[in-house]
């Protein structure tokens, strides 16, 4: 067994912060890439953060801690002429916090160093919410049937009342999912209904049985406030982002008016 500090003396000078590489960042390792180790048995708290670095070729991790990736990540000097070039924190995923449940459910990116910049930060963010309308477009035109123009004119027609209602749709499914995943102990099962989720939320991917677990969660929720209008709207939401109806106009869904013009795809 090998023992690294990373702790600096108090004497020591200080050094100066790395800047980046230039040229791009590398795209982040897959969940799957950077798996926990199996601890020994006699391990009762193992570290549950890493910071894992890049090597040039991939991503390998290059040591376990107890919340300090950040810490080693300054010490090594991770940037333009340190150690690494580029390295990221990864730690345990706690989905539910807010409901007082700390039950971990696989490894989720925590940081990344050297820190992105504004510009960075920005493209990526533009980047996601690129990917995720792609995504939707390319969902509705494989369930409906349509090309990908006559979705995206489909998705301009119908407008912000469209898109909520799809929304909706998207939403009590995932609910569904959820109280699926509540139901189930501690394992990878559980993990594998929570990385379900997640394909369906940023991806649109349905599960298998997606209206039939929605009418479940549906026809069990129990809401003082809820009405009847209010379920009959999440059932439509659910049908029409499982399979878009072929005439949204003369099926009355959110979005289309009878008065307008027909719908009619970009040439």
């Amino acid at each position: 067994m090998v023992r690294n500090s990373y702790v600096r003396p108090l004497d020591a000078p200080e050094c100066p912060r790395p800047g980046a590489v230039p040229g791009p960042r590398p795209a982040s390792p897959d969940r799957a890439e950077i798996p926990e180790p199996l601890w020994r048995g006699s391990e009762t708290n193992p570290p549950t953060s890493s910071l894992v670095v890049w090597t040039g070729t991939g991503w390998r991790t290059l040591v376990w801690t107890d919340c300090q990736a950040s810490s080693i990540a300054a010490a090594i000097g991770v940037g333009a002429g340190g150690a690494f070039a580029w390295a990221e924190s990864w730690g345990p995923r706690h989905p539910d916090p807010d409901l007082h449940d700390w039950t971990q459910e696989g490894r989720e990116l925590c940081a990344r160093f050297p820190d992105p910049t504004y510009a960075e930060r920005s493209a990526v963010f533009d980047a996601e919410r690129a990917a995720q309308e792609n995504a939707l477009v390319a969902a509705l035109a494989d369930r409906g049937g349509l090309t990908r123009e006559e979705t995206t004119a489909r998705l301009e027609r119908g407008g912000a009342e469209y898109r909520e209602l799809l929304d909706v749709g998207q939403a009590t499914i995932c609910r569904a999912l959820h109280t699926a995943r509540r139901a189930l102990p501690e394992g990878p099962e559980r993990i594998a209904v929570r990385h379900a989720i997640d394909d369906l939320m940023y991806r649109h991917v349905l599960p298998a049985d997606a209206e039939r677990i929605a009418g479940a969660q549906l026809d069990t929720e129990i809401e003082a406030t809820r009405s009847p209008a209010v379920t009959a709207w999440c059932w439509r939401a659910v049908a029409e982002y499982v399979a878009p109806v072929a005439d949204p106009v003369k099926a009355g869904v959110e979005g289309f008016r009878p008065e307008g013009q027909p719908y009619r795809a970009n040439a």
